[in-house]
């Protein structure tokens, strides 16, 4: 495949290549159909019971079309037996502690769907990639988180305060780098991330400002001149997305003593250092709950499990080890109120689902990783998937599962890597597995 000298551009993406085709340009147009209203109802969050929504419904319901899809994405059949088998597994520690913790039936149910949901609207989304591009999958179902925020509306009081923050900017975002991707231009990818980043600064949002800064050092990595014929790998692009990610922490935590977030943000960020010596634990401090509670019993809880007692005075002796005061009710209405609640995906899918849900999770950060290195390193990957992907690394350490799912499923959807083929190239007509035309290699990676 011939090089690209010129990373600004990016060429059209054409929707990947099926399996089988539709049999006619009428089923072609069905399909296309399916997959935008598919894509804007989950993206809608309509809830029918204990957390199942019609997206999730719909999802099932397309398992004739995307099944065959999972066989083509590397770790695609992983993710999705493994999830099953985190949900039986919640379901096994429920029954193994009941002697000495109360337990429910329904916040079992409950958290099942959480995570098998998603992991059954990832094989739907995977095969939308066949007929739709990614760009317009991202502003679809971009649009149907835009309608859900409208619906909910204020949540409460923080909520009012900064509804960007708390409601706006996950769609926002998501919909806006989907139009820049449509431009096919990176530097207009640049530009959309820098607005997003001013944005994130006057509305306070200082992790989703970290988050965009590190997308357009990435993207702004990808401009450089590409006369080398040595081609990055996967393994050193990965090492040097860390590296990045440590640079972009420490410029990101002087600006925000600097005062840059305003007054308010700078006084609290000095309490956290002071409080813990780190921002992120004196920001998290669920993260020192968790590992006492891992300490304390290992194999997890269950995911129909209500924490006793002794479970709450256990994490609450981790989080006052950090400095944290603990009794101010936060823990026991929202950490524990409603079975366990930690503040991470990582920590969410171990205490409910125990060492599978911590397999499950450290599966998930390898296809991030794996598919941010990949996309990056053959320099096909678009602003919205490197957002996104970062997002997810953020969310497996400091976001609770349930508000992580929308971007966790479309990330995984877009980013997954296609299976090298060992056939021989078609003529031009013909598509690449990457599901990218033979005589023009495009420049966005979807996992490419």
């Amino acid at each position: 495949m011939r090089r690209v000298e010129h990373s600004s551009t990016i060429e059209r993406l054409e929707p990947e290549a099926p399996l089988e085709r539709p049999a006619s340009a009428r089923m072609a147009t069905a399909h296309t159909i399916v997959a935008a209203l598919f894509l804007l109802i989950l993206g809608m969050r309509i809830q029918v019971w204990q957390g199942f929504t019609v997206g999730f419904g719909l999802a099932i319901l397309l398992l004739p079309l995307w099944a065959a899809q999972v066989r083509r994405y590397r770790g695609a059949g992983w993710l999705i037996a493994l999830t099953f088998g985190a949900a039986a597994s919640g379901i096994w520690l429920t029954q193994a502690v009941a002697e000495n913790h109360m337990t429910s039936q329904g916040i079992l149910i409950a958290q099942s769907i959480v995570i098998l949901g998603p992991a059954v609207s990832i094989g739907a989304i995977l095969w939308t990639r066949t007929v739709l591009t990614p760009a317009q999958i991202a502003m679809i179902y971009g649009v149907g988180l835009f309608v859900r925020a409208i619906i909910d509306g204020p949540g409460g009081m923080s909520y009012n305060q900064n509804p960007w923050k708390f409601e706006y900017s996950m769609p926002l975002t998501v919909i806006a780098l989907g139009l820049a991707l449509s431009t096919r231009r990176r530097w207009v990818e640049l530009l959309v991330v820098g607005a997003l980043a001013i944005v994130s600064v006057l509305n306070d949002s200082r992790s989703l400002f970290a988050i965009l800064l590190l997308t357009g050092f990435l993207i702004a990595w990808q401009m450089r001149s590409s006369r080398s014929t040595r081609r990055a790998s996967t393994a050193r692009v990965i090492i040097g997305i860390g590296i990045a990610a440590a640079v972009v922490f420490n410029v990101g935590q002087a600006l925000l003593l600097d005062g840059l977030f305003g007054e308010a943000t700078q006084q609290r960020t000095i309490s956290q250092l002071d409080q813990s010596g780190s921002i992120l634990l004196g920001g998290r401090p669920e993260l020192a709950a968790t590992a006492a509670l891992f300490a304390h019993q290992p194999i997890g809880y269950g995911s129909g499990t209500l924490a006793s007692l002794n479970d709450v005075l256990v994490a609450k002796s981790g989080m006052a080890s950090i400095g944290y005061d603990p009794n101010n009710g936060y823990v026991e209405n929202f950490m524990f109120g409603l079975g366990f609640e930690v503040h991470s995906i990582t920590g969410d899918l171990w205490v409910r689902f125990g060492l599978v849900g911590l397999a499950l999770a450290a599966l998930i950060a390898w296809l991030t990783i794996y598919g941010l290195g990949h996309g990056i390193a053959h320099r096909t990957g678009s602003a919205i998937v490197i957002y996104l992907g970062v997002r997810t690394c953020w969310d497996l350490l400091f976001s609770p599962i349930y508000s992580s799912v929308p971007s966790l499923m479309l990330f995984l959807g877009l980013a997954l890597v296609l299976k090298t083929t060992k056939q021989a190239p078609a003529p031009a007509q013909d598509v690449h597995e990457h599901g990218r035309r033979a005589q023009a290699p495009s420049r966005f990676g979807v996992g490419s």
